[in-house]
């Protein structure tokens, strides 16, 4: 496969579908694999998947977010 629209063609790998949760820790994954040559497909114009999209009214974490 091949990126274009950047200036060329870049060679990648792999492909991940969606750039919430999951999608974010693939790509971490696969950088420190050393695989860093993947592409994140997103159909709406920010990253967050579920949590960008909906809201939890009342939902509350007992510890603080950036450890969970």
């Amino acid at each position: 496969m091949h990126r274009t629209g950047t200036g060329g063609s870049t060679p990648f790998h792999t492909l991940i579908i969606g750039s919430g949760f999951a999608g974010i820790g693939m790509a971490i994954a696969l950088k420190k694999a050393g695989l860093g040559e993947f592409l994140i497909l997103e159909k709406q114009n920010d990253v967050g998947g579920v949590w960008r999209d909906n809201t939890y009214p009342g939902a509350a974490c007992d510890v603080p977010s950036h450890v969970y």
